[in-house]
């Protein structure tokens, strides 16, 4: 900003400190920023592979993409969806004007796009190879060029798990013993050198009932892929022990044989119904092949889930990857075994797998979506004097009869409703009641924002509807869209644009909010607010008069989003010495709520946290770039992985104000686990 941004400061604080006398805050010239700012679902794609580019542009009424290498080259959609043809590291750019006004975010390399070429640089694993059986002439003949099997298994198994090899850990040594033993196969060691072992007792066995040299390869081959993956593949932290039945044996033997079927040498005439997901191997496996009808990448996604989540679960990772508990997605599966409905999905996933465009179609059908106003949900709702009549209450908004009606004498208000269960929520349906006054007027919300909970308080934003568009009495208009987050609870706000004093007012004759049923798992209860935990609380010095007296430093963590921290400065720091140690892996930062009355949010834009055991010597934790914080009381929350547990924890902020920069905040909140 180029001018001061408070004319009179004094005056202003008298205001409101003390309201004694009269003041003026002149906030003419503080206007909502013009600001391009974008991401987009990935940076490191295949070539034909689609992009989704999201704008987060602040203030703009036109935006001007540049895709370097991308096709379309150019868009003026907000989100627009982008492929790229040739390999190679390409930058974006975004325009975003508002009248004679423009900004324009350049971000260089931004997405990185590989061919087949970059597998001619992967490093192959040296083989030491020995065959120390009794008889090795069986394996021999069956494998004359055991190295060349060994290389081709790792090219393959790699390509299943990466999209390029700078993704996984290299592999340097791979000792390869055939040996006489009662098993089959095992593997020992992890990256850069492992050990793989293989009976020449169970080869010889295979032989005894008939198998061909030729099928005696292919048994060879699948056993070696399956063991390969295990070199491969990435280990899940806290997942539990190697054994049926806990997440990380589900995990490592399930994909090993994925990769194992995928590569040709387990057929589906190997899968059977039941189990449970954790059984390994084939059950597993199987069930690993049926999710990527849920997401087409879903075994390089899974692979990466076991280093961003600690402690790792099935449910964690199936959650992030398809937004559905683990639970619901297996008995989907086994649904689909039952019905048949599963021969249909594997042709559309042989069909994938071999390059092809396939649509799996919707996660659900409209009739598979449940209206959890009906599942007996608690209710609360926004409740003034006046605002309802005896045949207008709450209530009637969700009764399941349009002839009754909801009636408040506001032109804004909001319901939530708890669940026993989570649901995922995909559909808002308003409909508007019939013409009980005899007007010409409609009263329904024009307007809506659903926010999804699972404490009450904590609420994330799921969708915003600006213009319903409902125009006409007993008219029912449904909204679809996106979501993969499941919640407990969930707020509508409602606003109707009505302008004429005392004529303020919504009328709603039915609501619905639809969605699919998920798990009913509480949010992690291990997880506290440190700030709240009676800490030592240090922060930046800003020099005289730095801290108004109503917006001291403590009021960023005193619980207690009406007050406020105020700053008058861009950047500073707080740091929080706790009697225990605690490993943070979530920071929530929310905005002031608009004291001034001013148009513009200062709020933090970037922060970095840091941890230390004495105060002194301080090792990051996470940074944040852009917090997206850009609308007065609005909480975003920062998920983060992290493994160090510190008794010291520092929070450094920084705004991009220009001139007399400054920060508001009306809510800090560093969230982790004690350390036993």
């Amino acid at each position: 900003m180029k001018k001061s941004i408070i004319y009179s400061i004094i005056a202003a604080l008298v205001l409101l400190v003390s309201c004694q006398e009269e003041a003026e805050f002149n906030i003419d010239h503080l206007q909502t920023p013009l600001q391009a700012k974008f991401s987009a679902d990935k940076s490191r794609v295949l070539i034909s592979e689609q992009v989704q580019f999201t704008s987060s542009s602040i203030g703009a009424t036109k935006l001007e993409w540049n895709f370097e290498g991308g096709d379309p080259s150019t868009s003026s959609d907000e989100n627009p969806l982008v492929t790229y043809s040739t390999p190679g590291t390409y930058k974006v750019s975004l325009t975003v004007k508002d009248g004679a006004k423009q900004n324009a975010l350049v971000q260089e390399g931004f997405i990185t796009v590989f061919g087949e070429e970059c597998w001619k640089d992967m490093v192959l694993p040296a083989i030491n190879f020995k065959n120390t059986a009794a008889d090795k002439s069986l394996y021999s003949q069956v494998v004359p060029d055991p190295e060349k099997l060994i290389h081709t298994a790792c090219f393959d198994v790699a390509r299943w798990l990466f999209v390029c090899p700078d993704e996984m850990d290299v592999l340097e040594i791979i000792d390869y013993t055939v040996e006489d033993n009662d098993g089959i196969s095992a593997k020992g060691g992890q990256a850069p050198h492992i050990n793989i072992f293989f009976s020449a007792t169970y080869l010889q066995s295979c032989k005894d009932k008939g198998m061909t040299n030729e099928q005696l390869l292919d048994e060879v081959k699948g056993v070696l892929y399956h063991e390969v993956t295990h070199g491969y593949q990435f280990s899940p932290q806290g997942a539990g022990n190697y054994q049926q039945g806990d997440d990380f044996y589900g995990f490592i033997e399930g994909m090993a044989d994925y990769v194992r079927y995928v590569s040709g040498y387990l057929t589906t005439g190997d899968r059977n119904a039941g189990g449970h997901w954790n059984d390994g191997y084939k059950t597993s496996g199987f069930f690993i092949d049926w999710l990527h009808s849920k997401n087409q990448n879903f075994l390089n996604e899974f692979n990466h889930t076991a280093k961003t989540i600690n402690p790792w679960s099935w449910n964690a990772a199936t959650k992030q990857i398809t937004g559905q508990s683990v639970q619901a997605l297996w008995d989907e599966y086994q649904s689909d075994l039952a019905t048949g409905e599963i021969e249909e999905i594997d042709e559309l996933l042989r069909r994938m797998r071999a390059g092809e465009d396939v649509d799996f179609g919707e996660d659900e059908t409209p009739e598979s979506l449940i209206d959890l106003t009906n599942q007996k949900p608690t209710v609360t709702y926004q409740a003034e004097e006046f605002d309802f009549f005896d045949w207008g209450l709450p209530e009637a908004a969700y009764d399941n009869d349009p002839g009754t009606s909801f009636f408040n004498m506001n032109n804004t208000t909001w319901y939530t409703f708890e669940t026993a269960n989570s649901y995922k929520v995909t559909k808002v349906a308003i409909t508007a009641t019939a013409n009980l006054l005899g007007i010409d007027y409609v009263f329904t919300p024009d307007e809506f924002v659903l926010l999804g909970s699972n404490d009450g308080e904590n609420w994330t934003e799921i969708t915003a509807v600006e213009n319903t568009d409902i125009v006409n009495f007993e008219e029912r208009k449904e909204f679809a869209f996106e979501n993969t987050a499941y919640y407990k609870f969930h707020k509508i706000t409602l606003a109707a644009d009505i302008e004429e004093g005392d004529n303020k007012r919504i009328m709603i004759g039915e609501l619905e909010l639809f969605g699919s049923e998920g798990d009913a798992e509480a949010p992690a209860s291990n997880l506290v607010d440190i700030t709240k935990d009676s800490p030592t609380v240090t922060f930046k010095e800003a020099g005289e008069e730095a801290y108004p007296e109503w917006g001291l430093p403590q009021h960023a963590y005193d619980g207690n989003q009406d007050t406020q921290f105020f700053n008058w400065i861009n950047e500073t720091w707080l740091a929080f010495e706790t009697t225990k140690k605690y490993n943070v892996t979530k920071v929530a930062l929310s905005a002031s709520n608009n004291i001034f009355g001013i148009e513009y949010v200062f709020s933090a834009d970037e922060f970095t946290l840091s941890g230390s055991d004495d105060g002194t010597t301080w090792t990051e934790i996470t940074k944040v770039a852009d917090t997206g914080i850009t609308a007065f009381a609005q909480k975003e929350e920062f998920t983060f992985e992290n493994t160090a547990y510190y008794k010291f924890h520092k929070i450094e902020l920084k705004a991009e104000i220009e001139e007399k920069g400054r920060i508001v905040i009306g809510e800090l909140e560093l969230w982790g686990e004690a350390a036993d």
